[in-house]
């Protein structure tokens, strides 16, 4: 699928594409996110267009009459990234390394069961690593951890803003930067405000997906009473 709409922040300069098919390997925030730059070219959006792409993409998905552009909601919902649970993250932020000696057994977690154990037959399961010296807890190694390879942009800020939102406020933490910051994108210098347009257009995008699945459900049952009538 195909879609080609206007920048927001600047429509005479830059036109914006979500392109379904696109698998472009050295894109910086998504594959499907792109643009035509000034010379006309397709590429893919840097992390300093994020902010705008998103929020014109929302523009996008609400331009059709009636409901939206139902085919673009839900090509957007099968691809768009997830967050992981608070209950997740709060596994991953219990992961310490306690030994202060060196001399302690070796310990080992598992993401997968949420489980931390000294068992020495764990060193053989796949499932499990080990608990080094950088697992201490904090945003960084949550990052570390919950992070998985070849993660874009996008992800990578949907992963690091979820875990500034369960580590606010908690004791011991401080202040935790603002996801664009903390992935020193190309506009930390704003990284409040980015990050904050950021954040409210990816809530946007996942409102206006589920809203089009209540739908689709909704017809459904109707369809499904309306036949059995």
């Amino acid at each position: 699928m195909f879609r080609k709409f206007a920048s927001i922040a600047h429509p005479e300069k830059y036109t914006y594409l979500y392109d379904s098919e696109a698998w472009d390997t050295v894109a910086r925030v998504n594959m499907h996110m792109r643009m035509f730059d000034t010379h006309g070219r397709i590429t893919p959006i840097g992390e300093e267009f994020a902010a705008d792409y998103l929020t014109s993409l929302v523009a996008a998905m609400l331009a059709v009459r009636g409901f939206g552009d139902t085919e673009l909601a839900e090509e957007v919902a099968w691809r768009f990234p997830t967050a992981p649970n608070a209950e997740l993250i709060a596994f991953a932020c219990s992961v310490k390394d306690n030994d202060m000696t060196g001399c302690a057994p070796r310990r080992y977690y598992s993401l997968e069961v949420r489980k931390i154990t000294a068992d020495p037959a764990k060193q053989n399961d796949k499932r499990y690593e080990r608990i080094e010296s950088g697992h201490d807890g904090s945003a960084e190694a949550v990052y570390r951890m919950l992070s998985k390879q070849h993660q874009r942009g996008l992800e990578n800020f949907i992963l690091a803003d979820a875990i500034r939102r369960f580590l606010i406020g908690k004791p011991g933490y401080g202040s935790i930067a603002e996801p664009t910051e903390f992935l020193k994108w190309d506009c930390c210098t704003e990284a409040e405000a980015v990050s904050s347009q950021v954040r409210q257009a990816i809530d946007a995008i996942r409102s206006i997906c589920e809203a089009h699945r209540l739908l689709r459900n909704t017809k459904h049952f109707l369809e499904c009473h309306v036949n059995k009538v």
